[in-house]
């Protein structure tokens, strides 16, 4: 009997240190795992910060520099992931952490590639990305770490009282079994009352530290959830949560009642960031954050949205009053003076407004709206507010512009872009009397109706899409033209023509000069027009390409020339060898003087230069009659040729050709 309790004894003593120890393991789990979430969460939120900075950067060192810190943080969260991945994981946890991988796999590329169109300069493609969808995919993988710490949370609480019960009734069950050897032995009653004391000591600082730890835990959740919804600049609530409020104000919106929303974007802020730098920068986010609470009331929202753009929710409120809050947080903003290292800047903001009511309860409208009014606000002046009416011009035109850059992107997927050309004719009998052609771009429709590149080229200009046009229409034209090499022995050019972005693009140029060096011999073949703005805006860029691309043969023409207010003075720095006289002269040169005297005065300033000029808009004979009492060299418009497709103008000036082919290598 005494030998039975002894070893009974012994037992319920095993199973307190069992408990113990399984107590032990279970929360360095959860500090480890704890620890790994943590990291993840952290390294996310930066990545977070990251893109804002980028995306207030224009310095490329900087931006590079960035760039790596992103890159940076993906590995240390990934690798955090990965070590939580081969740890024990419980009911639930697989399937957050599957939709979590799911979530970085879904959202990770889009911030990867926002970076590299920052870096590239491509900044309104970069804009549509971030906040589309790089951004706002980052504030799930954020949402599903808080998932995460929530479910550790209510594990712990299980996990907490059945080590308590167990501790308990071990320790009930062990002071019985003392109990029953009492009469049995005082060498027993001593080992009882000693291993008791001890092990319930050991199980208090047991408990006292799993308590401490879940009391850590609560707080790290509660943390982790205010960083979620909060900008960690500002200490305002960021566009996650701004863009949760929206959308259940959108849901329990009731008939009668109005509500107004906000975008606001600062005015002058790039100048402060690129001229004393980001911690500036920032403090003056901090400032203006500050200036605008005194105007919201206590149930108004003011969220931070990204960079330097703000946004505000006035529930039940009349327009009235939502324009003049508008008004005064204006005048508040252009009041302030921002003082860094003694500078003193002055800022502005430009707001977009939009009226909630009946009519307007859907979320993706009323965000696309508020970014098209603030947009109309700069566009007519700054420092200003836009109210958007379903009558605006202006924003339908903008809504037609955002429409036309999808399909844009569209029809390059598609391969619905087609070339169409013009002849340029020699009207000098001192040059050479060969045709040549300008290359002109047409988008085709589904339906295969041409479109004119009147309708989106102005869209691909905002919405930076030239340099993925302007790269196809040069590849597509080049292949085209290498392929028909009796096509090519009776001209003497084709005009491509570049927008600004191109001329001054690093990696266009890169892609001109190896794809003439696969074409060897037919750079000859082709003159780049430019415009006068676009060579006028980055001039040392521009004349530093025209340079590294004429010493390969190309040739280069000033389209649209007399338009701009210096055009003579820039025309003696720019390498070129055509004036395009632009047509706004020409239109009109028989019936107005002073348009015949700018044109002749062009063309004679170009003959002093030793440049070529090509009247555009030659429209009539009379027209033509002019020009060639002038002494233009080459005319282009409807009186000369119509601009017509380039496979059938190939074919037609091929079968006339009977000359010897010159040989082009294929790429």
């Amino acid at each position: 009997m005494m030998l039975a309790s002894v070893l009974l004894l012994i037992d319920s003593y095993q199973n307190v240190k069992f408990t113990h120890a399984q107590a032990r393991d279970v929360i360095k789990q959860q500090q480890a795992k704890h620890r790994l979430l943590t990291r993840m969460y952290s390294a996310a939120s930066e990545r977070s910060l990251l893109l804002h900075r980028m995306y207030a950067e224009e310095d490329p060192f900087v931006l590079d520099d960035l760039n790596q810190g992103l890159g940076a943080y993906a590995r240390d969260f990934i690798k955090a992931r990965l070590e939580l991945s081969s740890m024990p994981l419980g009911e639930g946890e697989e399937d957050i952490l599957l939709e979590l991988y799911e979530a970085v796999n879904t959202y990770g590329p889009s911030q990867n590639q926002a970076a590299e169109l920052l870096i590239e300069g491509r900044r309104e493609q970069a804009e549509l990305l971030l906040f589309e969808k790089a951004i706002s995919g980052q504030a799930v993988v954020l949402s599903l770490i808080s998932d995460m710490l929530e479910l550790y949370e209510k594990n712990s609480l299980v996990t907490v009282a059945d080590m308590d019960k167990s501790f308990q009734q071990a320790g009930k069950n062990y002071q019985m079994l003392g109990a029953d050897l009492l009469g049995t032995s005082a060498l027993f009653i001593l080992f009882t009352i000693y291993i008791s004391r001890r092990e319930r000591t050991r199980l208090q600082a047991m408990l006292a530290e799993q308590k401490r730890i879940s009391e850590q835990l609560d707080h790290s959740t509660e943390k982790l959830s205010h960083q979620a919804t909060h900008d960690s600049l500002t200490g305002l609530i960021n566009r996650r949560e701004f863009e949760n409020h929206l959308k259940q104000l959108l849901q329990r919106s009731e008939e009668g009642n109005t509500h107004v929303v906000f975008y606001l974007d600062l005015d002058q802020f790039k100048i402060v960031n690129d001229s004393c730098g980001h911690y500036a920068g920032d403090e003056l986010l901090r400032e203006i954050s500050a200036i605008m609470q005194p105007y919201m009331r206590e149930s108004d929202v003011l969220a931070r949205l990204g960079g330097d753009e703000f946004g505000v929710i006035l529930e039940y409120c009349e327009l009235n009053l939502a324009e003049n809050i508008a008004q005064s947080i204006i005048e508040a903003v252009n009041s302030f003076r921002f003082r860094w290292e003694g500078k003193t800047f002055r800022v502005g903001v430009s707001i977009g407004m939009v009226q909630i009511n009946d009519a307007l309860i859907n979320f993706d409208d009323v965000m696309m709206h508020i970014d098209s009014a603030c947009y109309a606000a700069k566009d007519a002046g700054r420092n200003r507010y836009h109210l958007y009416l379903e009558s605006d011009k202006e924003l339908a035109r903008r809504r037609s512009e955002m429409d036309w850059a999808v399909r844009l992107d569209r029809a390059l997927e598609e391969k619905r872009f087609v070339l169409y050309a013009q002849p340029i004719v020699s009207i000098n009998k001192q040059i050479s009397s060969r045709p040549n052609y300008e290359i002109l771009i047409r988008m085709q429709s589904k339906e295969g109706e041409i479109i004119s590149p009147d309708a989106f080229l102005s869209a691909a200009e905002r919405y930076n899409k030239m340099i993925n046009i302007d790269r196809w229409v040069v590849e597509e034209a080049v292949s085209r033209l290498a392929a028909n090499q009796q096509f090519l022995q009776q001209i003497d050019y084709c005009s491509i023509n570049l927008s600004c972005p191109s001329l001054t693009d690093t990696d266009f140029l890169d892609f001109i000069i190896d794809l003439f060096s696969a074409y060897k011999g037919l750079a000859g073949k082709i003159c780049f027009e430019i415009t006068e703005t676009a060579a006028i805006i980055n001039m040392l860029q521009a004349s530093r390409h025209i340079a590294i691309l004429r010493s390969m043969g190309l040739r280069f023409a000033l389209d649209d020339f007399g338009s701009g207010l210096s055009s003579f003075e820039y025309l003696k720095t720019l390498p070129i060898d055509y004036l395009k006289i632009d047509g706004m002269f020409v239109r009109d040169i028989v019936t107005d003087p002073i348009d015949r005297a700018m044109v002749k005065s062009i063309h004679e300033i170009a003959s002093v230069m030793d440049k070529k000029t090509v009247a555009e808009y030659v429209e009539s004979s009379a027209i033509l009659d002019e020009l060639k009492a002038i002494g233009v060299d080459y005319v282009q418009g409807y009186e000369i040729g119509m601009p017509s497709p380039l496979s059938g103008i190939i074919g037609v000036q091929s079968k006339q050709s009977s000359s010897k082919v010159i040989s082009f290598p294929g790429k």
